[in-house]
């Protein structure tokens, strides 16, 4: 380059100095790109992020995908952000509680804590005493309750199949529609007991003690009641089918509207039991004490009565029931 004279050198500084500038603002500004790149697509997402100041993904694969930066990278470029996790799905089966233990039960018990409900099948609770505690709706099947004092319990509802009831003392509990079919109750004291609508089927009730029990509607069907006690105790509507009632003392018992069809009666007390619309249909009362029993509209359709005895007094002979006699008392004679 010639050299520049001393006057000319300011206008030459000037001229450079504004070429210099010229050049680095074209450099400066960005070439124009193809509408849909990638990298166009970045802005604009963080100009979403920025104007509605939340995002809700957890994930930060998903802000990966749109470009958007992930959450800790929203946490850099804007603190100001709100980030709102969105709950991950969980599964709505609840979990198999444990099985409860013999210890815990007993500690219950103990405490005077409530049973309702819970699954007690197959342990062993000999000797607890659950006096007065509320059991609705327990499972006892097969669990072993031997010398247990279940006295004045609610025991409304439970499954005792198969449970072993040995010394068990039952007085007062109420068992009502109790399941209790083909249970061992030999020789029990069930006084005061609350039993209506329970299941009894195939029981061994010999010599048990059913003194004031109610019955009501029980099913007795094909249950074993030898020498049982069933003085004063309501049975009205109970399922008697074919169960063996031999010299069973059902003195002041009411047995209306109750099926007793195949029973077996023979050397049993009924005086004073009402009998009334109870169905006798091929029962055996043969050598039964029915002493002032009200039979009226009781049917005895193919019943043998021809031993039973109609007149009970001490000291004098028993009188025959005859059939003027039933007659007399309004039962049906078929």
């Amino acid at each position: 380059m010639p050299f520049l004279a001393p006057k000319h050198s300011g206008l030459a500084i000037l001229l450079i100095c504004g070429l210099f500038m010229s050049t680095w603002a074209a450099c400066a500004q960005p070439s124009p790109e193809p509408a849909g790149s990638p990298t166009s697509i970045v802005p604009v997402a963080h100009q979403q992020i920025i104007e509605s100041k939340t995002f809700d993904s957890p994930y930060p694969a998903d802000a990966k995908r749109g470009g958007q930066p992930t959450t800790p990278e929203i946490a850099q470029i804007h603190p100001q952000l709100t980030y709102t996790p969105t709950p991950r799905p969980t599964s709505t089966q609840e979990p198999t509680p444990k099985p409860i233990t013999e210890k815990q039960v007993r500690a219950r018990a103990h405490r005077g804590f409530s049973m309702e409900g819970m699954d007690l099948s197959g342990l062993d609770l000999s000797g607890i005493s659950v006096s007065g505690i509320k059991m609705f709706g327990v499972n006892l099947e097969n669990a072993d309750l031997s010398r247990a004092n279940l006295r004045n319990a609610d025991l409304r509802q439970p499954n005792l199949t198969g449970a072993i009831l040995v010394d068990t003392d039952l007085g007062f509990a109420d068992l009502s529609g109790a399941d209790l079919t083909g249970v061992n109750l030999v020789g029990h004291d069930l006084t005061g007991a609350e039993m209506m609508d329970a299941q009894l089927s195939g029981a061994d009730l010999t010599k048990a003690v059913l003194r004031g029990v109610s019955l009501h509607s029980a099913d007795l069907s094909g249950a074993k009641l030898v020498e049982a006690i069933m003085e004063k105790a309501d049975l009205t509507n109970a399922n008697l089918n074919r169960a063996n009632l031999e010299e069973a003392d059902l003195r002041q018992a009411d047995l209306a509207n109750a099926n007793l069809a195949g029973v077996r009666l023979l050397n049993a007390d009924l005086s004073q039991t009402l009998l009334i619309d109870a169905v006798f249909t091929d029962a055996d009362p043969d050598g039964t004490r029915i002493y002032e029993a009200s039979f009226k509209g009781a049917i005895l359709f193919r019943a043998s009565w021809a031993e039973a005895f109609c007149v009970h007094i001490p000291g004098t002979r028993l009188l025959r029931c005859t059939e003027s006699f039933l007659q007399e008392k309004g039962t049906l004679l078929r």
